[in-house]
C-alpha cells in the first residue's frame, strides 16, 4: 500500500509520498519490501504540475510520461482545460498500454493525484482512478492509506492559510505518523512543491533535517498538550513547564536556524519558498588561510532592539542578538570571545582595549 497527499498552501500545493512497496506472500514466499518512487516530478518544465500514483507503476508512469509532454505543449489556461487534457492523456494510456500489457486488470485500479498550476487559473488538484478523473478538489486528498485515522490528523492540522513551509513540515509530519501506524507504509519521505513558476523535489538532506526537528521538538510539545488541561496541576508548576518549553523551542530554533543559515551562507541555493526569514544575515569570520572560524544566523531587525554580549555559552558556542549588521574581523572575534561587556554595542567599540 501506498501513502501520498496532497493539499493547497500559500502560494502553491505541497505533494507527499513514502517510498515502500510491499509484495504480498504468495506459494510459500515471503513478503518482500522495495524502494519505489511514487511522486513524478518532471525536469525542466515550464508548466508546474507533479503526479503522485498508487498501484501498478507502469500506467502511472505511462500517465506521467504523456500528461508532461501535453502540458508542456499545450499549455492548459484554466482548470477545465487541464481536467480535459488530464482526461485525454489517461483515455490515451489505457487504449494504447493495456492492450501489450501483462496486467491489464490492475490499470482499473491505478489511482493518481495530479497538482497543476493552470496558466491563467487557480492552482488545482485532480484524482485520476482507472479512468475517471475527479473534478477539482478544493480539499486535501490522500491515496492508498485514506484511512480515518489518517483523514482525521489531516483534518485536524490543515489550515488554508498554511504558509509553503509549515505545508512541507505537515507533508513529512502526515507521512511520518502513517509510517508509525500503517505496515504497507515506509522507507524515506518524498515531497515535491508546485508554484505558480514550477515543480521542485524537497532536497532528501531537507527533508531528513526537518525529520531531525520533529524528533527533538515533539516531546516538549506532548507534554505541554497533557499539562495545559491539567487543573490539577499548581499555576506555579505550569508556569515551569511553560518557561522550559519557551527556552527550549528558541533554543532548538536557533540551532535549525544556523543549520539552515549554513546552505545560505555556502551561495547557489535555489529555493522555491522562504526557509529563512526575509532580511536574514549569515555573519561569518575566516583566519589568512582561509579557514571559517565563525558562523552566525542573525534575524532581520528585531522590534524590541534587543541586545546581548556576544559570548560563548556553556558548551564553547558562541551566540547573540543583533539588530545591524556589523563586520567582523579575526581580530574582532578574538575580542569578542573574551569580553564581558553587557551591551554589544559598546564591546564593539571596545576592540583592542582592555575591558
Amino acid at each position: 500500500m501506498t501513502y501520498i497527499a496532497a493539499f493547497e498552501c500559500k502560494g502553491g500545493i505541497v505533494m507527499c509520498a513514502d517510498t515502500q512497496e510491499t509484495h504480498k506472500a504468495r506459494g510459500g514466499y515471503q513478503e518482500e519490501k522495495e524502494y519505489v518512487e511514487k511522486l513524478y516530478v518532471p525536469e525542466n518544465l515550464s508548466y508546474p504540475v507533479a503526479v503522485g500514483g498508487a498501484g501498478l507503476d507502469e500506467p502511472i508512469e505511462a500517465f506521467s510520461l504523456e500528461l508532461f509532454d501535453r502540458v508542456e505543449r499545450e499549455k492548459p489556461a484554466t482548470v477545465n482545460e487541464l481536467r480535459t487534457l488530464i482526461q485525454s492523456s489517461i483515455e490515451k494510456v489505457h487504449k494504447s498500454d493495456i492492450v501489450v500489457s501483462a496486467w491489464p486488470s490492475m490499470y482499473r485500479t491505478t489511482r493518481c493525484i495530479v497538482a497543476a498550476k493552470p496558466t491563467n487559473d487557480d492552482f488545482a488538484i485532480f484524482v485520476v482512478t482507472g479512468k475517471r478523473v475527479s473534478y477539482r478538489k478544493r480539499e486535501p486528498v490522500i491515496i492508498g492509506y485514506d484511512t480515518p485515522v489518517n483523514k482525521a490528523l489531516l483534518r485536524r492540522l490543515y489550515r488554508t492559510d498554511l504558509s509553503m513551509q509549515q505545508g512541507v513540515i505537515l507533508a513529512l509530519y502526515l507521512v511520518a505518523q502513517s509510517k508509525a501506524v500503517n505496515v504497507g507504509v515506509g522507507f524515506d519521505t518524498k515531497v515535491a512543491v508546485i508554484t505558480s513558476t514550477g515543480t521542485w523535489s524537497e532536497p532528501q538532506a531537507d527533508i531528513a533535517e526537518m525529520e531531525d526537528r520533529f524528533s527533538e521538538i515533539t516531546p516538549f510539545v506532548d507534554r505541554l498538550l497533557l499539562a495545559a488541561p491539567d487543573v490539577g496541576t499548581t499555576e506555579s508548576a505550569f508556569e515551569g513547564l511553560l518557561k522550559e518549553f519557551q527556552e527550549e523551542m528558541r533554543r532548538l530554533r536557533f540551532d535549525h536556524k544556523q543549520i539552515v543559515g549554513e546552505q545560505l551562507a555556502k551561495g547557489n541555493v535555489n529555493w522555491p519558498y522562504e526557509k529563512l526569514p526575509l532580511g536574514c544575515t549569515v555573519i561569518q569570520s575566516f583566519d589568512d588561510s582561509g579557514k571559517r572560524t565563525l558562523s552566525i544566523y542573525t534575524d532581520p531587525d528585531d522590534p524590541s532592539r534587543e541586545t546581548r554580549a556576544l559570548r560563548l555559552d556553556d558548551n564553547g558556542v558562541l551566540q547573540f542578538k543583533i539588530t545591524t549588521n556589523i563586520d567582523i574581523s579575526e581580530k574582532t572575534y578574538e575580542h569578542l570571545r573574551g569580553c564581558l561587556s553587557a551591551n554589544l554595542k559598546d564591546c564593539i567599540q571596545h576592540v583592542g582595549q582592555d575591558c
